[in-house]
Protein backbone atom coordinates (compact mmCIF):
# COMPACT_ATOMS: atom_id res chain seq x y z
CA UNK A 1 0.00 0.00 0.00
CA UNK A 2 1.57 3.23 -0.59
CA UNK A 3 1.16 5.65 2.16
CA UNK A 4 0.54 9.36 1.57
CA UNK A 5 3.78 11.73 2.98
CA UNK A 6 3.20 15.11 4.33
CA UNK A 7 4.13 17.94 2.03
CA UNK A 8 7.46 19.29 2.17
CA UNK A 9 6.43 23.20 2.73
CA UNK A 10 2.67 22.82 4.46
CA UNK A 11 0.32 25.50 3.38
CA UNK A 12 -2.67 26.64 5.08
CA UNK A 13 -5.28 28.09 3.44
CA UNK A 14 -7.77 30.54 4.30
CA UNK A 15 -10.98 27.83 4.32
CA UNK A 16 -8.52 25.53 6.36
CA UNK A 17 -9.15 25.01 9.92
CA UNK A 18 -6.19 25.59 12.20
CA UNK A 19 -4.90 22.90 14.54
CA UNK A 20 -5.62 25.13 17.54
CA UNK A 21 -9.38 25.87 16.67
CA UNK A 22 -9.62 21.44 15.83
CA UNK A 23 -8.07 20.68 19.18
CA UNK A 24 -10.90 20.52 21.57
CA UNK A 25 -12.92 18.46 19.03
CA UNK A 26 -10.06 15.80 18.72
CA UNK A 27 -9.79 15.59 22.38
CA UNK A 28 -13.31 14.88 23.07
CA UNK A 29 -13.58 12.55 19.57
CA UNK A 30 -10.52 10.81 21.38
CA UNK A 31 -12.27 8.55 23.98
CA UNK A 32 -14.65 7.29 22.01
CA UNK A 33 -15.22 3.55 20.91
CA UNK A 34 -15.19 2.64 17.40
CA UNK A 35 -17.74 -0.35 16.33
CA UNK A 36 -15.52 -2.78 13.80
CA UNK A 37 -16.90 -4.29 11.30
CA UNK A 38 -14.55 -7.15 10.51
CA UNK A 39 -14.39 -9.52 7.47
CA UNK A 40 -13.93 -12.92 8.67
CA UNK A 41 -12.45 -15.66 6.92
CA UNK A 42 -12.69 -19.64 7.66
CA UNK A 43 -9.48 -21.42 7.80
CA UNK A 44 -10.47 -24.44 6.11
CA UNK A 45 -7.48 -26.29 7.61
CA UNK A 46 -7.92 -25.80 11.38
CA UNK A 47 -11.86 -26.47 10.98
CA UNK A 48 -13.84 -29.60 11.01
CA UNK A 49 -17.66 -30.91 10.40
CA UNK A 50 -19.50 -34.29 10.79
CA UNK A 51 -22.19 -34.65 9.04
CA UNK A 52 -24.41 -37.38 9.70
CA UNK A 53 -27.42 -38.29 7.00
CA UNK A 54 -29.88 -40.55 7.09
CA UNK A 55 -32.17 -40.55 4.55
CA UNK A 56 -34.54 -42.21 2.61
CA UNK A 57 -36.04 -42.16 -1.26
CA UNK A 58 -39.51 -43.38 -1.61
CA UNK A 59 -40.45 -45.03 -5.03
CA UNK A 60 -42.90 -47.09 -6.73
CA UNK A 61 -43.09 -48.78 -10.47
CA UNK A 62 -42.19 -51.72 -11.56
CA UNK A 63 -39.52 -54.38 -12.67
CA UNK A 64 -38.77 -56.76 -15.23
CA UNK A 65 -35.73 -59.27 -15.65
CA UNK A 66 -33.53 -57.58 -18.99
CA UNK A 67 -33.84 -60.50 -21.17
CA UNK A 68 -34.42 -59.67 -25.12
CA UNK A 69 -35.04 -62.07 -27.46
CA UNK A 70 -32.40 -60.14 -29.68
CA UNK A 71 -30.08 -58.55 -27.96
CA UNK A 72 -29.91 -60.40 -24.38
CA UNK A 73 -31.38 -64.24 -25.02
CA UNK A 74 -29.57 -65.50 -21.59
CA UNK A 75 -30.88 -62.28 -19.68
CA UNK A 76 -33.61 -63.20 -16.77
CA UNK A 77 -37.15 -63.41 -17.36
CA UNK A 78 -40.07 -62.44 -14.96
CA UNK A 79 -43.05 -64.01 -14.46
CA UNK A 80 -46.08 -63.16 -11.80
CA UNK A 81 -47.44 -65.17 -9.18
CA UNK A 82 -46.20 -68.79 -8.19
CA UNK A 83 -45.56 -71.27 -10.92
CA UNK A 84 -44.98 -68.93 -13.44
CA UNK A 85 -45.79 -68.56 -17.66
CA UNK A 86 -44.37 -67.38 -21.06
CA UNK A 87 -42.29 -64.15 -21.76
CA UNK A 88 -41.10 -61.00 -19.54
CA UNK A 89 -43.69 -59.63 -17.78
CA UNK A 90 -43.23 -56.29 -15.20
CA UNK A 91 -44.08 -57.03 -11.79
CA UNK A 92 -45.31 -54.00 -9.82
CA UNK A 93 -43.04 -52.87 -6.56
CA UNK A 94 -42.48 -50.13 -3.99
CA UNK A 95 -39.12 -49.52 -2.62
CA UNK A 96 -37.07 -47.18 -1.04
CA UNK A 97 -32.90 -46.23 -1.39
CA UNK A 98 -31.83 -45.76 2.06
CA UNK A 99 -28.86 -43.32 2.46
CA UNK A 100 -26.48 -43.03 5.57
CA UNK A 101 -23.68 -42.23 6.48
CA UNK A 102 -21.01 -39.76 8.64
CA UNK A 103 -19.03 -37.80 6.61
CA UNK A 104 -16.03 -35.58 7.93
CA UNK A 105 -15.30 -32.53 6.02
CA UNK A 106 -13.10 -29.02 6.22
CA UNK A 107 -15.88 -26.65 5.67
CA UNK A 108 -14.77 -23.29 4.01
CA UNK A 109 -17.02 -19.99 4.42
CA UNK A 110 -17.14 -15.94 5.88
CA UNK A 111 -19.47 -13.53 7.45
CA UNK A 112 -19.20 -10.14 9.11
CA UNK A 113 -18.50 -10.21 12.72
CA UNK A 114 -19.95 -6.27 13.96
CA UNK A 115 -18.39 -5.97 17.33
CA UNK A 116 -17.16 -3.15 19.70
CA UNK A 117 -14.22 -4.05 21.57
CA UNK A 118 -15.33 -5.03 25.70
CA UNK A 119 -19.10 -4.94 24.33
CA UNK A 120 -21.40 -6.93 25.98
CA UNK A 121 -23.01 -7.86 21.98
CA UNK A 122 -21.87 -8.72 18.67
CA UNK A 123 -23.38 -8.72 15.64
CA UNK A 124 -23.05 -11.70 13.05
CA UNK A 125 -24.24 -11.14 9.59
CA UNK A 126 -23.90 -12.57 6.25
CA UNK A 127 -22.28 -15.94 7.39
CA UNK A 128 -22.08 -18.44 4.57
CA UNK A 129 -20.51 -22.22 5.83
CA UNK A 130 -19.75 -24.58 2.57
CA UNK A 131 -20.06 -27.59 4.78
CA UNK A 132 -18.53 -30.15 2.42
CA UNK A 133 -15.39 -28.10 1.31
CA UNK A 134 -13.09 -29.83 -1.25
CA UNK A 135 -14.68 -33.06 -0.47
CA UNK A 136 -17.17 -34.87 -1.81
CA UNK A 137 -18.40 -37.52 0.79
CA UNK A 138 -19.81 -41.29 0.29
CA UNK A 139 -22.50 -42.64 1.72
CA UNK A 140 -23.67 -46.30 1.61
CA UNK A 141 -26.63 -46.84 -0.68
CA UNK A 142 -29.19 -49.70 0.94
CA UNK A 143 -32.47 -49.99 -1.86
CA UNK A 144 -35.23 -52.76 -0.13
CA UNK A 145 -37.95 -53.64 -2.21
CA UNK A 146 -41.36 -55.28 -1.48
CA UNK A 147 -43.30 -56.78 -3.96
CA UNK A 148 -46.21 -58.93 -5.26
CA UNK A 149 -44.91 -62.72 -5.79
CA UNK A 150 -43.38 -63.78 -9.17
CA UNK A 151 -40.70 -65.81 -10.90
CA UNK A 152 -37.73 -65.34 -12.63
CA UNK A 153 -35.87 -67.85 -15.24
CA UNK A 154 -32.54 -67.57 -15.56
CA UNK A 155 -31.89 -68.27 -12.78
CA UNK A 156 -34.80 -70.34 -11.39
CA UNK A 157 -36.02 -69.03 -8.77
CA UNK A 158 -39.30 -67.96 -6.07
CA UNK A 159 -39.69 -64.31 -5.04
CA UNK A 160 -42.63 -64.31 -2.62
CA UNK A 161 -44.68 -61.35 -2.20
CA UNK A 162 -44.77 -59.60 1.27
CA UNK A 163 -41.02 -59.78 1.72
CA UNK A 164 -38.42 -56.69 2.30
CA UNK A 165 -35.45 -57.15 0.74
CA UNK A 166 -32.16 -55.01 1.03
CA UNK A 167 -30.05 -54.70 -1.58
CA UNK A 168 -26.65 -53.15 -1.35
CA UNK A 169 -26.07 -50.22 -4.19
CA UNK A 170 -22.37 -49.57 -3.23
CA UNK A 171 -22.37 -45.40 -2.56
CA UNK A 172 -24.07 -42.08 -3.01
CA UNK A 173 -22.12 -38.83 -2.79
CA UNK A 174 -23.08 -36.00 -1.45
CA UNK A 175 -22.26 -33.37 -3.62
CA UNK A 176 -22.67 -30.69 -1.60
CA UNK A 177 -24.51 -29.06 1.60
CA UNK A 178 -24.28 -25.37 2.80
CA UNK A 179 -25.20 -23.38 5.60
CA UNK A 180 -26.52 -19.20 4.03
CA UNK A 181 -27.75 -17.01 6.99
CA UNK A 182 -30.93 -15.55 6.19
CA UNK A 183 -30.82 -12.57 8.93
CA UNK A 184 -28.29 -10.63 11.58
CA UNK A 185 -27.92 -12.62 14.84
CA UNK A 186 -27.14 -11.29 18.00
CA UNK A 187 -24.12 -12.94 20.33
CA UNK A 188 -23.78 -12.43 24.04
CA UNK A 189 -20.10 -11.85 24.53
CA UNK A 190 -18.34 -12.53 27.94
CA UNK A 191 -14.82 -11.41 29.47
CA UNK A 192 -12.81 -14.67 29.83
CA UNK A 193 -9.17 -15.26 31.70
CA UNK A 194 -6.36 -14.06 30.00
CA UNK A 195 -7.81 -11.37 27.63
CA UNK A 196 -10.05 -13.23 25.27
CA UNK A 197 -13.80 -12.88 24.92
CA UNK A 198 -16.19 -15.80 25.27
CA UNK A 199 -19.54 -15.68 22.49
CA UNK A 200 -22.95 -17.49 22.11
CA UNK A 201 -26.13 -16.91 20.34
CA UNK A 202 -28.32 -18.72 17.62
CA UNK A 203 -27.82 -17.99 13.81
CA UNK A 204 -30.59 -19.04 11.59
CA UNK A 205 -30.07 -20.32 8.46
CA UNK A 206 -31.04 -21.68 5.49
CA UNK A 207 -29.66 -25.43 4.63
CA UNK A 208 -29.32 -26.63 1.11
CA UNK A 209 -27.84 -29.18 -0.78
CA UNK A 210 -27.54 -32.66 -3.14
CA UNK A 211 -26.96 -35.88 -3.22
CA UNK A 212 -25.99 -38.35 -6.35
CA UNK A 213 -27.63 -41.51 -6.12
CA UNK A 214 -27.12 -43.37 -9.20
CA UNK A 215 -26.05 -40.62 -10.76
CA UNK A 216 -29.55 -39.04 -10.14
CA UNK A 217 -29.39 -35.67 -8.14
CA UNK A 218 -31.57 -35.16 -5.47
CA UNK A 219 -31.89 -31.46 -3.97
CA UNK A 220 -32.03 -31.24 -0.53
CA UNK A 221 -33.61 -27.85 0.71
CA UNK A 222 -33.88 -25.18 1.02
CA UNK A 223 -34.58 -25.30 4.55
CA UNK A 224 -34.90 -23.03 7.13
CA UNK A 225 -32.77 -24.12 10.34
CA UNK A 226 -31.28 -22.71 12.96
CA UNK A 227 -28.02 -23.42 14.64
CA UNK A 228 -26.50 -22.70 17.91
CA UNK A 229 -22.73 -21.28 18.33
CA UNK A 230 -20.56 -20.64 21.09
CA UNK A 231 -17.15 -20.38 21.25
CA UNK A 232 -14.03 -18.21 22.05
CA UNK A 233 -12.66 -14.20 20.53
CA UNK A 234 -8.97 -13.45 20.68
CA UNK A 235 -7.93 -10.37 19.71
CA UNK A 236 -4.79 -9.04 18.46
CA UNK A 237 -2.69 -6.68 16.30
CA UNK A 238 -3.43 -8.54 13.30
CA UNK A 239 -7.05 -8.73 13.36
CA UNK A 240 -9.43 -10.75 15.46
CA UNK A 241 -9.68 -15.03 15.76
CA UNK A 242 -12.86 -16.56 16.54
CA UNK A 243 -13.21 -20.46 17.52
CA UNK A 244 -16.72 -21.69 16.92
CA UNK A 245 -18.64 -24.88 18.10
CA UNK A 246 -21.73 -25.57 16.55
CA UNK A 247 -24.40 -28.47 16.80
CA UNK A 248 -27.44 -29.06 15.35
CA UNK A 249 -30.01 -31.38 13.54
CA UNK A 250 -32.32 -30.66 10.61
CA UNK A 251 -35.47 -32.89 9.49
CA UNK A 252 -36.71 -32.87 5.93
CA UNK A 253 -39.65 -34.12 3.74
CA UNK A 254 -39.75 -32.77 0.84
CA UNK A 255 -42.16 -34.16 -1.90
CA UNK A 256 -40.61 -35.12 -5.71
CA UNK A 257 -43.13 -35.87 -8.08
CA UNK A 258 -40.65 -37.15 -11.11
CA UNK A 259 -40.09 -40.34 -13.26
CA UNK A 260 -37.23 -42.20 -11.68
CA UNK A 261 -34.29 -43.54 -14.59
CA UNK A 262 -34.39 -47.20 -14.70
CA UNK A 263 -31.85 -49.13 -13.16
CA UNK A 264 -30.58 -52.56 -13.78
CA UNK A 265 -30.17 -54.40 -10.11
CA UNK A 266 -28.66 -58.04 -9.75
CA UNK A 267 -31.45 -59.12 -7.33
CA UNK A 268 -30.39 -61.29 -4.67
CA UNK A 269 -32.53 -64.98 -5.15
CA UNK A 270 -34.83 -65.83 -2.20
CA UNK A 271 -35.72 -69.02 -3.38
CA UNK A 272 -33.82 -70.99 -3.35
CA UNK A 273 -30.98 -68.22 -2.56
CA UNK A 274 -27.16 -67.64 -3.02
CA UNK A 275 -28.26 -66.29 -6.60
CA UNK A 276 -28.91 -63.02 -8.58
CA UNK A 277 -31.63 -62.09 -11.12
CA UNK A 278 -30.95 -59.17 -13.19
CA UNK A 279 -34.02 -57.18 -13.25
CA UNK A 280 -34.32 -53.61 -14.38
CA UNK A 281 -35.88 -51.05 -12.00
CA UNK A 282 -38.28 -47.47 -13.32
CA UNK A 283 -40.93 -45.88 -11.70
CA UNK A 284 -41.71 -42.21 -9.73
CA UNK A 285 -40.09 -41.20 -6.94
CA UNK A 286 -42.38 -39.95 -4.08
CA UNK A 287 -40.19 -37.76 -2.04
CA UNK A 288 -37.14 -37.58 0.20
CA UNK A 289 -37.58 -37.55 3.88
CA UNK A 290 -34.65 -38.11 6.68
CA UNK A 291 -32.25 -36.44 8.99
CA UNK A 292 -29.14 -34.44 8.64
CA UNK A 293 -27.13 -34.07 11.72
CA UNK A 294 -23.96 -30.90 11.89
CA UNK A 295 -21.83 -30.59 14.08
CA UNK A 296 -17.91 -29.25 14.15
CA UNK A 297 -15.90 -26.41 15.22
CA UNK A 298 -15.21 -23.48 12.80
CA UNK A 299 -11.92 -21.42 13.30
CA UNK A 300 -12.16 -18.33 11.13
CA UNK A 301 -10.04 -14.89 11.74
CA UNK A 302 -9.59 -11.50 9.88
CA UNK A 303 -7.13 -9.36 8.56
CA UNK A 304 -6.58 -6.29 10.38
CA UNK A 305 -9.54 -3.39 9.71
CA UNK A 306 -7.67 0.30 8.69
CA UNK A 307 -10.07 2.33 10.73
CA UNK A 308 -11.32 5.29 7.85
CA UNK A 309 -9.06 7.83 8.48
CA UNK A 310 -5.82 6.40 8.92
CA UNK A 311 -3.81 8.14 6.65
CA UNK A 312 -0.63 7.11 7.08
CA UNK A 313 -1.35 3.41 7.77
CA UNK A 314 -0.64 2.96 11.10
CA UNK A 315 -3.37 1.54 12.66
CA UNK A 316 -4.60 4.71 14.39
CA UNK A 317 -6.65 7.63 13.71
CA UNK A 318 -4.49 10.61 15.76
CA UNK A 319 -2.44 13.54 15.01
CA UNK A 320 -0.24 12.26 12.29
CA UNK A 321 -3.37 11.96 9.77
CA UNK A 322 -4.84 15.14 10.96
CA UNK A 323 -1.75 16.61 9.61
CA UNK A 324 -2.12 14.89 6.46
CA UNK A 325 -5.89 15.96 5.44
CA UNK A 326 -4.77 19.47 6.54
CA UNK A 327 -1.59 19.58 4.00
CA UNK A 328 -3.91 18.06 1.38
CA UNK A 329 -7.14 20.75 2.36
CA UNK A 330 -9.07 21.69 -0.71
CA UNK A 331 -6.77 19.00 -3.14
CA UNK A 332 -9.05 16.40 -5.04
CA UNK A 333 -7.79 12.53 -6.02
CA UNK A 334 -6.36 12.18 -2.31
CA UNK A 335 -6.53 9.25 0.25
CA UNK A 336 -7.88 12.42 2.29
CA UNK A 337 -10.57 12.24 0.57
CA UNK A 338 -12.96 10.19 2.61
CA UNK A 339 -16.47 10.62 1.20
CA UNK A 340 -15.29 10.95 -2.39
CA UNK A 341 -16.61 13.72 -3.26
CA UNK A 342 -13.46 15.20 -5.20
CA UNK A 343 -12.42 17.53 -2.66
CA UNK A 344 -10.40 17.29 0.70
CA UNK A 345 -13.28 19.54 3.01
CA UNK A 346 -15.37 19.67 6.07
CA UNK A 347 -17.43 15.97 5.57
CA UNK A 348 -13.64 14.62 5.46
CA UNK A 349 -12.51 16.29 8.58
CA UNK A 350 -15.86 15.17 10.30
CA UNK A 351 -15.48 11.46 9.65
CA UNK A 352 -11.81 11.56 10.83
CA UNK A 353 -12.70 13.27 14.42
CA UNK A 354 -15.44 10.78 14.52
CA UNK A 355 -12.92 8.22 14.15
CA UNK A 356 -10.47 9.33 16.32
CA UNK A 357 -8.70 7.22 18.04
CA UNK A 358 -9.67 4.53 16.37
CA UNK A 359 -7.63 1.32 16.45
CA UNK A 360 -5.13 2.59 19.27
Amino acid sequence: MIRPSLRSRPRVLATTPTVAGLAGLAIASAGAATAEVWQVEVLPAQSDAEIVQDVAVPFAGTLIGDYDAKTNPGGTRTVPGVFGGSGNNPIPYEASFGIDGVATTAPTGSFEFDWTSGAATALISSLFVDLVGAAAPELDVTLTIEFSTFRTFNPDSLFPGGTAIPVPLGTATLASLSATQTSAASLAIVPLKGGAWGFSGVVPVEIAGTLLVQEQPFELGPLASAIPISGTLVEGAGGIELIASFEGEQAFDQPIDGPFPEQLVPLPTILPPGGTANVIFSGTIERIVGVAGLSGTLVAASAANDPVGDLNGDGTVNGADLAIMLADWGDAGVPADLDGNGVVDGADLSILLGNWGAGA
